[in-house]
């Protein structure tokens, strides 16, 4: 052991915690000075139970190597070129920090807000994520430096998981906030994470996604069994698409309410539609509600057939279009011929459930068929049998996890409804529910939703092998 106390090993450790305490705390610091100390908890220090988990096994890999092989760590080229690239890392990272200003977060943001830019100058015009690419030279670099062979290998693999895991999520966000923009951004610029595709793509010869396609119409909100019979009716006729409409609570003034399901399960909600449509998913196109709210009926049909170049279009027999409403079912089938699409009405899903018709609704349009209302109704009263018929599929709440919350244990987690994606049940308790996170497998839990938080338990531990990029946490009530 008294290899630890010479030159060697004491330069060594030394530089590393150096590394470790100055990017901590720079990062802290840095947090609180763009953001103000009101806005930043100790959570901007980035130490979780993973990451010093992590750490602490490096050093014992250090402690172990020295004793036992002094000569690994004599390869001073390798350390201090280790050394360079946690200086290299820094500078990159603080770089982009420092540059993006208050558009740069720990956390992935979900909402956006007036103060958040895309940020494409300086370091951003070189790597569309600089911050992660330091994070990734400084954390690979601290093993290098230590001339740890098993740490550098296992650090490079565990860290581009990470990120490579976590880009996809927060460029949902991004291409949400920011659209084209973004898109048209992120294919001029590498993400900086290597050997990672990016999927992000704008059709050519002004051409639309939806081009050539079969489109239905609705508001696609709970994507229950009827959003489902329209997809299945869309794929019989040609490549199915639904066409959503967003933005319409900023356009009428509308109280913000959230999503029955969140923005980032969508795609997911409607893959498991797959089956149902002959191995021909559909596919969500969005269209920003004020760019067709003052559209007469005509139009409208117009859009669709000279802008958006679709083929054809699926609606219920309640459908309403135009402006204030004025066009029905039969006037979208009469445009339609005229502009030489197809136009396909289906009836309504009816509600199965016997007392249905005891269920008022609110909706004047509702006649007994399954709609959004019913689920968000259903939801409230914490009929989750009821909620699961109506969307032919068990109810998903997605959790936005902050590992380093007090809130957290390993059988227990109790997440702020702030930090909740899409809409939760009514107060009460659940039983024979599932915890889902990433590929691993689902775990039996009980949720109990209170006015303030949604707690998860479990008997087995939720977070045993989780790594750090353990941010989402997925719920399926029974």
């Amino acid at each position: 052991m008294t290899e630890i106390f010479t030159d060697t090993g004491s330069r060594q450790l030394t530089q590393m915690f150096l590394a470790i305490i100055f990017f901590h705390t720079s990062e802290y610091i840095l947090a609180r000075a763009i953001h103000g100390p009101s806005r930043v908890t100790l959570s901007s220090l980035l130490i979780t139970k993973h990451y010093a988990f992590a750490m602490l096994v490096s050093i014992l890999e250090y402690l172990t190597e020295i004793t036992l092989f002094p000569s690994l760590k004599q390869h001073w080229w390798i350390s201090n070129f280790g050394l360079v690239m946690i200086l290299l890392g820094e500078v990159l990272r603080k770089t982009a920090i420092i540059t993006a200003g208050r558009s740069f977060t720990h956390l992935i943001k979900i909402r956006h807000e007036e103060h958040h830019r895309l940020v494409t100058r300086g370091v951003y015009r070189i790597v569309r994520h600089p911050s992660y690419s330091g994070f990734l030279v400084w954390s690979v670099g601290t093993q290098v430096m230590l001339c740890n062979p098993v740490s550098v290998v296992a650090f490079a693999v565990v860290v581009w998981k990470f990120f490579a895991d976590r880009i996809p999520y927060e460029e949902h966000y991004l291409k949400q906030f920011f659209g084209r923009q973004y898109v048209e951004y992120a294919q001029r610029v590498h993400s900086g994470v290597p050997f990672r595709e990016d999927d992000l793509e704008l059709p050519a010869d002004g051409s639309t996604p939806v081009s050539g396609g079969i489109v239905a119409l609705g508001k696609f909100d709970a994507l229950h069994v009827g959003h489902r019979e329209l997809a299945i009716q869309a794929s019989r006729v040609g490549t199915p698409y639904l066409l959503s409409f967003v933005g319409m609570a900023e356009v009428f003034g509308w109280e913000p309410r959230a999503p029955i399901v969140a923005k980032c399960d969508r795609k997911r909600v409607l893959t498991s539609w797959d089956s149902y449509c002959g191995n021909k998913a559909p596919v969500e196109y969005e269209i920003e509600f004020a760019s067709v709210r003052h559209l007469t009926p005509r139009q409208f049909v117009e859009k669709l057939s000279k802008e958006l170049r679709v083929c054809g279009v699926v609606a219920g027999e309640n459908y309403r279009f135009g402006y204030k409403a004025s066009g029905d079912a039969s006037e979208l089938v009469r445009l339609c011929e005229e502009y030489g699409i197809g136009a396909y009405i289906i009836t309504s899903v009816m509600d199965k459930k016997q007392d249905s018709e005891k269920r008022d609704s609110g909706d004047s349009k509702d006649r007994g068929q399954v709609s959004s209302t019913r689920v968000r109704q259903a939801l409230a009263a914490g009929d989750m049998s009821y909620v699961s018929e109506l969307l032919g599929r068990a109810h998903r709440l997605i959790l936005q996890v902050n590992n380093t919350g007090d809130m957290q244990s390993g059988r227990r987690i109790s997440v702020p409804r702030s930090s909740v994606l899409n809409l939760p049940p009514g107060n009460g308790v659940y039983k024979a529910c599932l915890v889902l996170a990433d590929d691993e497998p689902s775990v039996p839990c009980s949720v109990v939703v209170d006015s303030s938080y949604i707690h998860v338990e479990t008997e087995e531990l939720l977070l045993c092998n989780s790594d750090l990029a353990r941010e989402f946490l997925s719920v399926e009530f029974g």
